[in-house]
């Protein structure tokens, strides 16, 4: 019953891409919004640059806002399978944070092996000892955008420092996970 309620809010697309469905398909809401997320390409990657871009539109409430905020991130953390589960939240938001900070080498390496999955902050930390480890040049930390941003837009030497030591003491298991 839901999907037939969003057909009239389809765009012209959409519409067109639905009617490879058949009557039984277009009656599954889940179904249909899965067909419809996977043919327009829509990863856990682009539902998390959407979340981590927004900005509010000249033309929308702050309300109209914060609500198209929650349902990018709903939407990124279906896409990760970890709606229900705050420590796979927890754990989804540090490797997130932890790969913003790896060297693009180490970063594209992650990614890679990654594929639309997602690994937890450990095996993260794991692969880029192993990639760092066996390549020769030292990278640069990569720069990102993040709460943590200096005045030219860079990430600050100082912060990406400051999750590595974190990481570290969480991984030898010294000290507290965050301070």
């Amino acid at each position: 019953m839901r999907a037939k309620l969003l057909l009239p809010f389809l765009s012209l697309k959409a519409k067109s891409l639905i009617c490879r469905l058949n009557a039984e398909e277009l009656e599954d809401y889940e179904g249909v919004r899965d067909f419809l997320l996977s043919e327009f390409k829509l990863t856990p990657r682009e539902y998390k640059a959407r979340f981590d871009n927004a900005t509010k539109r000249p033309d929308e409430t702050f309300i109209y806002f914060a609500a198209r905020l929650r349902n990018n991130l709903r939407y990124y953390l279906r896409s990760r399978d970890c709606w229900d589960d705050f420590e796979r939240v927890f754990s989804l938001l540090i490797s997130d944070k932890l790969k913003s900070c790896l060297p693009a080498g180490a970063f594209n390496y992650v990614l890679s092996l990654e594929g639309n999955d997602w690994f937890d902050p450990r095996r993260i930390g794991e692969l880029a000892d192993t990639y760092v480890s066996n390549h020769t040049s030292a990278e640069k930390p990569k720069h990102v955008s993040s709460s943590y941003v200096a005045s030219n837009g860079s990430v600050t030497q100082n912060e990406c420092q400051k999750w590595w030591t974190i990481w570290a003491n969480f991984l030898s298991g010294e000290g507290p996970a965050f301070q």
